[in-house]
């Protein structure tokens, strides 16, 4: 029996950057993180009112194509140097599977500060490989840095990091993810 092994290529489908939003007065949010929650279960008093703006304009972006919609929203004090997010490195979200068998996943992503790093150069990957960490550490010159106050849509095969800060500030991040994997 043959089997058709053929590679899988990450970053074939681009990031778009694909609205600005005026930039909001974040200073009275303290830090927190509420990350991979049910959208249709998340506790929405617990979010600033400074969100609802933000998600009101995320929300004509869902397609409403997947089993699941979750909900991140997080807020960092950050230094001078420090990294925008947890996973300074570069990385794929929802599965650390590149060959994971459902379709792809649909992220929205808004940040403050500086955006979000995407790698836009194509990465061809072995059928075999399981972990994205095995191909580790990934080297490329084509990048896509997103503005600040801007939202972006990406998918979950899009290498991307968060950016080191230049300069002490408070960093939010609100993601939207369309899935069938969770």
């Amino acid at each position: 029996m043959w089997v058709l092994t053929m590679p899988v290529i990450l970053n074939r489908i681009q990031p778009q950057t694909l609205q600005s939003i005026p930039t909001k007065d974040w200073s009275d949010v303290p830090a927190q993180m509420h990350k991979y929650k049910k959208f249709k279960e998340q506790n929405w008093l617990d979010i600033p009112h400074q969100a609802a703006h933000v998600l009101d304009e995320m929300f004509k972006y869902l397609t409403l194509q997947y089993k699941n919609i979750y909900f991140d929203f997080k807020v960092y004090d950050l230094k001078e140097g420090d990294c925008g997010c947890a996973l300074p490195e570069w990385h794929i979200d929802v599965t650390p599977d590149p060959n994971h068998s459902t379709k792809e996943c649909r992220h929205l992503i808004y940040t403050t500060e500086i955006g979000t790093e995407f790698l836009l150069d194509e990465i061809v990957v072995d059928r075999h490989v399981r972990n994205f960490r095995e191909l580790l550490p990934i080297k490329g010159n084509n990048t896509l840095q997103v503005p600040p106050d801007t939202i972006s849509l990406y998918h979950r095969s899009n290498v991307h990091r968060a950016p080191i800060m230049v300069k002490d500030c408070k960093r939010v991040m609100i993601r939207l993810t369309e899935t069938d994997v969770f």
